[in-house]
């Protein structure tokens, strides 16, 4: 049973095809749910070539294949909601395929075909995506608009993990001790919605040997600081960085940042 941040829909698409029964999703972005919405309609219309064709453009220049409006209407039907539904036939009623991916809706820094395929594992083979839809038949997801950092979240439900991706890189601080105190402050809010043995996933750290600046955020959780006592609650998983995926050198490792709700 696992809580995600929404965000593209992905985390919660991988997890049900490794084995997650219950996916629940939450974000601060009420858009984030239409989108997810969107996908999980193209996932379960589409075949893998055409999913691909729909949400992914063949390259960085051409980008006339995404959001058709002739694809669209192949997935309409699969939009239970009837809110996300008149949302999406306004946008293509109004606008282009390129208009609306290249719109402030989505991320500013747009992944290519290939990215999209290697981080996401529903989507490395046409065998995984079929094997996902099949999942999907009868799944249903239920949606948080909340802001986690300060919203408490109204479920009874208790998680077996709750992942939080890379939400910790819009917290504000102005030194690392204050980062780290407002980190723990949320993380020991969120451990009571977990499980027995449950587990946060913290937060995703690129490269975390190094200084360094990602996606205009300063890389604050980089390996000295998590050695840092102050943190002695959580362990870090590391493994080859999605930059470097050959690497075999530590420095170009990634890591996750876990705390497990151990109950003594």
């Amino acid at each position: 049973t696992i809580l995600t941040v929404c965000s593209s829909g992905d985390q919660a698409f991988n997890a049900i095809l490794n084995g997650a029964l219950t996916v629940d999703l939450f974000d601060v972005n009420i858009f984030s749910k239409y989108y997810f919405t969107l996908k999980l309609a193209a996932i379960k219309s589409l075949n893998y070539e055409e999913f691909l064709d729909f949400l992914t453009p063949k390259n960085i220049l051409i980008k006339n294949n995404v959001f058709s409006l002739d694809t669209y209407l192949k997935i309409r039907d699969e939009i239970k909601n009837e809110e996300i539904k008149c949302f999406w036939d306004y946008l293509f009623c109004h606008y282009s395929g390129e208009v609306i991916y290249n719109s402030k809706m989505f991320c500013k820094l747009k992944n290519n075909r290939k990215d999209c395929i290697e981080c996401n594992d529903y989507l490395k083979s046409e065998n995984n995506f079929n094997k996902l839809k099949k999942k999907l038949k009868d799944k249903e997801f239920k949606f948080y608009n909340i802001n986690i950092f300060n919203d408490k979240i109204q479920t009874n439900t208790k998680y077996d993990f709750i992942y939080l991706s890379n939400i910790f890189d819009s917290l504000k601080a102005k030194t690392t001790l204050e980062f780290i105190k407002k980190l723990k402050k949320i993380v020991f809010k969120i451990k009571d919605n977990l499980t027995n043995n449950g587990m946060i996933g913290v937060n995703y750290l690129y490269l975390y040997f190094d200084d360094f600046i990602f996606n205009d955020y300063v890389n604050i959780l980089k390996f000295n600081t998590i050695e840092n006592k102050n943190l002695s609650e959580f362990e870090y998983i590391d493994f080859p960085s999605y930059f470097s995926p050959k690497s075999k050198q530590k420095r170009n490792n990634d890591a996750m940042m876990i705390y497990k709700n151990i109950k003594k």
